[in-house]
């Protein structure tokens, strides 16, 4: 055997030697870690998201400054949310802004502290209502809150600590010790 050819068979058996050992310590040093329940799946910044219903017309428009998204229970976490609600694909009709709101994957939104919902069409007869907390169902735009709700339009003020509504049909009922302040402006 020439000097050359056992050059190659050494160094053929040093890789091979070489390979086997680091697959074996690889093996054994790698450790499995469960994710955790507790923290979120993933997370975002400056977040805009755009909903279509079945037609394509636009349904919702979401921003947040930032959400967090938990697997484990479908749950979705907004800070600063603002929800912006069509009529008919295009007009924006309603402003809905809060603290913080939780979707759930029923498509539940929960909004929470300083709840602010506006009627940005021009002349309507209802400007805004504020609560501190309130369900919005984003398949049907249904409604509602179990805590003291303002309605202001531009000649009352009424107050009652619970209220279910649509905003597709701009329906809204007050319920449970409802207290009302209304003008009369004649020119």
């Amino acid at each position: 055997m020439s000097l050359s050819r056992l050059i190659y068979l050494l160094l053929i058996f040093v890789a091979s030697w070489s390979a086997y050992y680091l697959y074996e310590q690889s093996a054994d040093d790698v450790e499995l870690i469960a994710p955790s329940l507790e923290a979120p799946l993933f997370t975002g910044k400056n977040l805009t998201n755009t909903t279509y219903d079945i037609d394509g017309l636009r349904n919702y428009k979401m921003y947040s400054d930032s959400l967090e998204h938990f697997a484990q229970d479908g749950r979705t976490v907004f800070y600063k949310p603002k929800l912006v609600v069509y009529r008919e694909g295009s007009t924006e009709e309603w402003v809905i802004t809060s603290d913080t709101a939780v979707l759930s994957k029923e498509h539940i939104l929960t909004l929470q502290h300083n709840v602010v919902a506006r009627n940005v069409i021009e002349g309507a007869s209802f400007d805004r209502m504020t609560t501190e907390e309130m369900l919005i169902d984003l398949n049907s735009k249904d409604f509602s809150t179990d805590t003291t709700v303002t309605m202001v339009g531009p000649q009352f003020t009424n107050i009652g600590n619970a209220m279910k509504g649509n905003f597709d049909t701009n329906l809204a009922t007050l319920f449970n010790q409802v207290q009302g302040t209304y003008e009369n402006i004649t020119p």
